[in-house]
């Protein structure tokens, strides 16, 4: 169990990183039940829409199950105080991001029936939804390792 009266509260530029792995937590958790109720939402809401009358991939499945994983994991690791492993995985995560933002500006896999085809500027969007996340994240990772290192 975690001693909480030695972390910085989450509301102070100190604790801002343990709210970021925490609001990470919600993302990774809310995201897998997103798959699961509303699965093309997800997709359209993370700049990869898929075709209406195509199946999702397998991939995809796979992608909301790997999200449950690590958002159960982030947040078993955070309930025991390991803070130097949630650093680790938020790190990892964190530059996975910067695949996903390359990809989605690059419209890397899509459907030809759903890309944009200049109509939206996919670096701006793909920057707003996939590189600001990116970019919080591996600050939040650095400023962990720097405490607990």
């Amino acid at each position: 169990m975690v001693n909480t009266s030695t972390l910085p509260s989450p509301f102070t530029m100190a604790g801002a990183p343990y709210l970021i792995t925490h609001m990470i937590n919600v993302l990774l958790l809310s995201v897998f039940i997103m798959a699961m109720i509303a699965p093309r939402r997800l997709c359209e809401s993370a700049l990869y829409p898929q075709a209406p009358n195509k199946p999702l991939p397998t991939f995809f499945w796979v992608f909301a199950v790997r999200e449950l994983v690590l958002g159960l994991i982030m947040l078993i690791l955070q309930f025991h105080g390991e803070w130097r492993a949630v650093a680790v995985v938020v790190g990892c995560i964190s530059l996975n991001g910067i695949t996903d933002f390359w990809f989605c500006a690059m419209e890397v896999g899509f459907d030809e029936s759903v890309k944009s085809k200049g109509k939206v500027n996919m670096w701006w969007a793909s920057f707003k939804a996939h590189g600001i996340p990116t970019i919080v994240g591996l600050w939040a990772a650095t400023r962990l390792w720097q405490e607990h290192w």
